[in-house]
C-alpha cells in the first residue's frame, strides 16, 4: 500500500513506528509503502518526498515480530532496489 497523506503518515508514526528512533534525515518522511498487514507490517519503505518515482532512494524498515520485537533499517537505492553501503545515522525523534 502506497500513501502520502498527512493523516496516514501520522497514523504510521503512532502505530508501527511508535518508539522507533528514525535516522534524522528520514524522520520527516513524506510518503511510504507498507508491506504486509496494516496491523503488523513486515516492512516499510519510507520516502523523503511526497510523490517518489522508482529511481528515488528509500529507507527500508524491516520488523521482526519475535520476542523482543524490534526493527532494522537500511537505505536502499531506488535505481537498483538494493541496499546502499551502510551509513552512520544520527537518530532523531
Amino acid at each position: 500500500m502506497f500513501t502520502n497523506t498527512i493523516d496516514d503518515i501520522k497514523w504510521l508514526k503512532d502505530t508501527a513506528l511508535r518508539g522507533v528512533p528514525l535516522p534524522t534525515q528520514w524522520a520527516g518522511f513524506r510518503s511510504f509503502v507498507l508491506q504486509g498487514n496494516e496491523d503488523s507490517p513486515y516492512a516499510l519503505n519510507l520516502y523523503k518526498i511526497e510523490n517518489p518515482n522508482y529511481r528515488d532512494d528509500y529507507l527500508r524498515v524491516t520488523f521482526d515480530n519475535k520476542a523482543p520485537i524490534y526493527c532494522e533499517y537500511q537505505v536502499f537505492s531506488g535505481v537498483t532496489d538494493k541496499p546502499k553501503p551502510i551509513e552512520v545515522f544520527e537518530l532523531g525523534r
